[in-house]
Protein backbone atom coordinates (compact mmCIF):
# COMPACT_ATOMS: atom_id res chain seq x y z
CA UNK A 1 0.00 0.00 0.00
CA UNK A 2 2.86 2.40 0.63
CA UNK A 3 4.03 2.22 -2.99
CA UNK A 4 1.17 4.44 -4.12
CA UNK A 5 -0.07 7.90 -3.25
CA UNK A 6 -3.76 6.99 -3.49
CA UNK A 7 -5.59 3.71 -3.06
CA UNK A 8 -9.24 2.81 -3.60
CA UNK A 9 -10.94 -0.05 -1.77
CA UNK A 10 -13.53 -1.36 -4.21
CA UNK A 11 -15.72 -4.38 -4.89
CA UNK A 12 -15.43 -6.20 -8.21
CA UNK A 13 -18.87 -4.92 -9.26
CA UNK A 14 -17.96 -1.24 -8.75
CA UNK A 15 -16.19 1.34 -10.90
CA UNK A 16 -15.16 4.89 -9.99
CA UNK A 17 -16.27 7.23 -12.78
CA UNK A 18 -15.25 10.89 -12.87
CA UNK A 19 -18.02 13.02 -14.33
CA UNK A 20 -16.50 16.47 -14.96
CA UNK A 21 -12.89 15.41 -15.61
CA UNK A 22 -11.36 12.65 -17.67
CA UNK A 23 -9.05 11.50 -14.84
CA UNK A 24 -9.49 11.07 -11.09
CA UNK A 25 -6.52 13.06 -9.76
CA UNK A 26 -7.37 16.33 -11.58
CA UNK A 27 -10.93 15.90 -10.31
CA UNK A 28 -9.75 15.48 -6.70
CA UNK A 29 -7.47 18.52 -6.87
CA UNK A 30 -10.24 20.66 -8.36
CA UNK A 31 -12.66 19.82 -5.55
CA UNK A 32 -10.48 19.86 -2.45
CA UNK A 33 -7.08 20.79 -1.08
CA UNK A 34 -6.00 17.15 -1.06
CA UNK A 35 -2.95 17.81 1.14
CA UNK A 36 -5.12 18.18 4.25
CA UNK A 37 -7.22 15.04 3.79
CA UNK A 38 -6.70 11.38 4.60
CA UNK A 39 -9.31 10.25 2.11
CA UNK A 40 -12.18 11.07 -0.17
CA UNK A 41 -15.64 9.53 0.15
CA UNK A 42 -17.65 8.85 -3.02
CA UNK A 43 -21.40 8.18 -3.23
CA UNK A 44 -22.67 5.29 -5.31
CA UNK A 45 -25.45 4.77 -7.82
CA UNK A 46 -26.92 1.38 -8.63
CA UNK A 47 -26.87 0.29 -12.27
CA UNK A 48 -29.49 -2.44 -12.18
CA UNK A 49 -29.08 -4.90 -15.10
CA UNK A 50 -32.89 -5.26 -15.34
CA UNK A 51 -33.48 -1.61 -16.22
CA UNK A 52 -33.69 -0.90 -19.93
CA UNK A 53 -32.72 2.46 -21.46
CA UNK A 54 -35.53 4.79 -22.58
CA UNK A 55 -34.53 4.03 -26.17
CA UNK A 56 -34.32 0.22 -26.23
CA UNK A 57 -32.30 0.37 -29.48
CA UNK A 58 -29.61 2.30 -27.59
CA UNK A 59 -28.57 -0.77 -25.58
CA UNK A 60 -28.20 -2.95 -28.67
CA UNK A 61 -26.26 -0.24 -30.55
CA UNK A 62 -23.91 0.24 -27.60
CA UNK A 63 -23.61 -3.53 -27.21
CA UNK A 64 -22.37 -3.86 -30.80
CA UNK A 65 -19.56 -1.36 -30.16
CA UNK A 66 -18.27 -2.63 -26.84
CA UNK A 67 -17.47 -5.94 -25.18
CA UNK A 68 -17.98 -5.04 -21.51
CA UNK A 69 -21.37 -5.20 -19.82
CA UNK A 70 -20.54 -2.12 -17.76
CA UNK A 71 -20.69 -0.15 -20.94
CA UNK A 72 -24.15 -1.47 -21.86
CA UNK A 73 -25.92 -1.12 -18.49
CA UNK A 74 -26.63 2.61 -18.58
CA UNK A 75 -29.68 3.01 -16.32
CA UNK A 76 -28.91 4.06 -12.74
CA UNK A 77 -30.71 5.20 -9.63
CA UNK A 78 -31.58 8.88 -9.88
CA UNK A 79 -30.43 9.62 -6.32
CA UNK A 80 -27.05 8.20 -5.22
CA UNK A 81 -26.72 6.16 -2.03
CA UNK A 82 -24.94 7.95 0.79
CA UNK A 83 -24.73 4.66 2.71
CA UNK A 84 -22.91 2.57 0.07
CA UNK A 85 -19.96 4.96 -0.26
CA UNK A 86 -16.39 3.97 -1.07
CA UNK A 87 -13.15 5.80 -0.40
CA UNK A 88 -9.99 6.82 -2.16
CA UNK A 89 -7.32 7.21 0.51
CA UNK A 90 -3.74 8.26 0.94
CA UNK A 91 -2.38 5.08 2.61
CA UNK A 92 0.30 7.08 4.43
CA UNK A 93 -2.47 8.90 6.30
CA UNK A 94 -4.71 5.99 7.28
CA UNK A 95 -4.55 3.98 10.49
CA UNK A 96 -7.76 2.01 9.92
CA UNK A 97 -10.31 1.84 7.10
CA UNK A 98 -13.75 0.27 6.96
CA UNK A 99 -15.56 -0.99 3.90
CA UNK A 100 -17.45 2.26 3.33
CA UNK A 101 -15.51 4.85 5.33
CA UNK A 102 -12.21 5.87 6.90
CA UNK A 103 -12.41 4.56 10.48
CA UNK A 104 -9.34 6.31 11.81
CA UNK A 105 -6.77 8.57 10.15
CA UNK A 106 -3.16 8.45 11.34
CA UNK A 107 -3.56 11.94 12.88
CA UNK A 108 -6.72 13.47 14.36
CA UNK A 109 -6.27 16.63 12.25
CA UNK A 110 -6.73 14.70 8.98
CA UNK A 111 -10.27 14.38 7.65
CA UNK A 112 -12.23 12.63 4.93
CA UNK A 113 -14.06 14.84 2.46
CA UNK A 114 -17.20 13.77 0.63
CA UNK A 115 -16.81 14.39 -3.10
CA UNK A 116 -19.98 15.69 -4.78
CA UNK A 117 -21.88 13.20 -6.97
CA UNK A 118 -21.84 15.66 -9.86
CA UNK A 119 -18.03 15.31 -9.92
CA UNK A 120 -17.63 11.55 -9.38
CA UNK A 121 -19.81 8.49 -8.77
CA UNK A 122 -19.28 4.88 -7.89
CA UNK A 123 -21.10 2.89 -10.57
CA UNK A 124 -22.38 -0.14 -8.65
CA UNK A 125 -23.46 -2.85 -11.11
CA UNK A 126 -25.98 -4.91 -9.18
CA UNK A 127 -29.67 -5.20 -8.51
CA UNK A 128 -30.90 -2.11 -6.69
CA UNK A 129 -31.79 -2.70 -3.02
CA UNK A 130 -33.80 -0.12 -1.06
CA UNK A 131 -32.07 -1.25 2.19
CA UNK A 132 -29.00 0.74 1.12
CA UNK A 133 -30.79 4.08 1.40
CA UNK A 134 -31.66 4.23 -2.27
CA UNK A 135 -34.85 5.01 -4.13
CA UNK A 136 -35.00 2.09 -6.56
CA UNK A 137 -38.11 3.37 -8.37
CA UNK A 138 -36.66 6.54 -9.93
CA UNK A 139 -33.83 5.96 -12.37
CA UNK A 140 -32.13 7.86 -15.19
CA UNK A 141 -29.96 7.04 -18.16
CA UNK A 142 -26.25 7.73 -17.54
CA UNK A 143 -23.82 7.37 -20.46
CA UNK A 144 -20.84 8.90 -18.61
CA UNK A 145 -18.70 5.74 -18.73
CA UNK A 146 -19.17 5.56 -22.52
CA UNK A 147 -16.93 8.63 -22.89
CA UNK A 148 -14.16 6.50 -21.34
CA UNK A 149 -15.07 3.32 -23.28
CA UNK A 150 -11.86 2.79 -25.28
CA UNK A 151 -9.58 3.57 -22.33
CA UNK A 152 -11.71 1.42 -20.01
CA UNK A 153 -11.73 -1.58 -22.36
CA UNK A 154 -7.95 -1.27 -22.90
CA UNK A 155 -7.26 -1.17 -19.15
CA UNK A 156 -9.50 -4.19 -18.48
CA UNK A 157 -7.84 -6.13 -21.33
CA UNK A 158 -4.36 -5.41 -19.90
CA UNK A 159 -5.38 -6.61 -16.45
CA UNK A 160 -6.97 -9.78 -17.84
CA UNK A 161 -3.86 -10.49 -19.92
CA UNK A 162 -1.65 -10.03 -16.85
CA UNK A 163 -3.85 -12.34 -14.79
CA UNK A 164 -3.90 -15.04 -17.47
CA UNK A 165 -0.08 -14.96 -17.71
CA UNK A 166 0.35 -15.60 -13.98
Amino acid sequence: MFATRYLAFMDIDETIVPRKHSKLFPMITSVANYSQYAGFSIVSAFFDPHWEPENSNNKSIIGQRVKLRRLTDVMRTKTPSRIRTKCIVNPWRIFEIGIHHVSKPIMATLQTVSLPGEYVLIHHYRVCDWRYGTNCVDHVQDNTLLSHAVEFETAVSKVLATLSNN
